[in-house]
């Protein structure tokens, strides 16, 4: 499963991104876990970039304020919620 951070103000950008890819011992344990991460149930997820609406910050769908930088300090301070359940992960992106 693969997990984006996204800075919407830079997403034009070589930075202001984070990816993270967890691998699970099992598909279902991917889904069942990721449904908890998301508090959704997958019948509810959506595909962001997928949507030019949402990736041009013209959607109500992506409403959060930016701020890479509290979530560069969080990250790096193991302070970011994320799923569980997983064997590895491994990251990759400017921080």
């Amino acid at each position: 499963m693969r997990s984006d951070f996204v800075d919407k103000d830079c997403k034009f950008m070589d930075e202001g991104e984070l990816s993270i890819y967890f691998e699970f011992d099992s598909y279902d344990t991917m889904i069942m876990e990721t449904e908890n991460y998301t508090n959704k149930n997958i019948e509810h997820w959506k595909r962001y970039f997928t949507d030019p609406a949402i990736f041009n910050n013209e959607s109500a769908d992506w409403n959060e304020k930016a701020d890479w930088e509290s979530f560069s300090k969080d990250f790096n301070n193991g302070l970011l919620s994320l799923p569980s359940g997983f064997i590895r992960m491994q990251a990759y992106g400017a921080l």
